[in-house]
């Protein structure tokens, strides 16, 4: 099973959950206030969502600073509890004051998620990172919903290559979403996604408070 969960910046967000020394090291370092901020807010959305995957696992951890989530080499995080990595697949993305954080079995997949705001996006970007296919079904789509059609396109593809393992560092192109449902996409809307050497992930997309989100689960190799 696949849980999520989509948090937000508040002034609670501040001593919401204890961190592990580990972690909070890993928050002493970032000096820019922003970016600290944005890791907080990811960090107590993960920490919060890994507490609740555990009990509902029948592992109930009293004290989050028993949980330390830390970043691997690739960016990735991975999560430890007194000191031994568990075996689960973590992704956490923020975006504008909000941080959607997803976790899963690592039998189950590798995960990745994405989280953009709606806004316009140029020609220019569409023709950089958009297939010629992609540029149809957007294209296709009544205007008030095309910006958000091709938020929902990036959004997958940043999606697919964190569950890859690469992010941005493999090209975007590489990621191809393959239809756009009839009337919309739902938070619970599977979405047509493959890849250049033929793998399909699975995808699942929407929207929700403004922000197109997207979460992808691909086979451990």
């Amino acid at each position: 099973m696949i849980r999520w969960l989509l948090g937000r910046d508040t002034p609670a967000l501040d001593g919401a959950i204890a961190f592990a020394p580990e972690e909070e090291a890993d928050g002493a370092r970032l000096r820019h206030p922003g970016r600290r901020r944005e890791w907080l807010l990811g960090r107590v959305t993960a920490k919060t969502l890994i507490l609740r995957h555990l009990r509902e696992c029948g592992q109930p951890v009293g004290d989050p600073r028993r949980i330390a989530i830390r970043a691997a080499e690739s960016g990735a995080p991975r999560v430890f509890l007194d000191g031994r990595e568990l075996p689960v697949s973590l992704s956490i993305s923020h975006s504008h004051g909000k941080a959607l954080c997803a976790v899963c079995p690592r039998e189950r997949g590798l995960l990745g998620v994405d989280l953009e705001r709606i806004e316009p996006r140029s020609p220019a970007f569409a023709a950089d990172y958009f297939s010629e296919h992609e540029r149809f079904l957007a294209g296709a789509v009544p205007r008030p919903e095309r910006d958000f059609a091709l938020t929902l396109f990036w959004c997958v593809k940043e999606a697919v290559l964190k569950a890859l393992g690469t992010g941005l560092r493999r090209d975007p192109r590489t990621v191809e979403v393959l239809d756009l449902p009839a009337g919309g996409v739902d938070p619970a809307r599977a979405l047509s996604v493959k890849l250049a050497d033929g793998t399909v992930p699975a995808v699942c997309c929407g929207r929700m408070e403004g922000m197109a989100c997207a979460i992808a689960v691909l086979p451990e190799k």
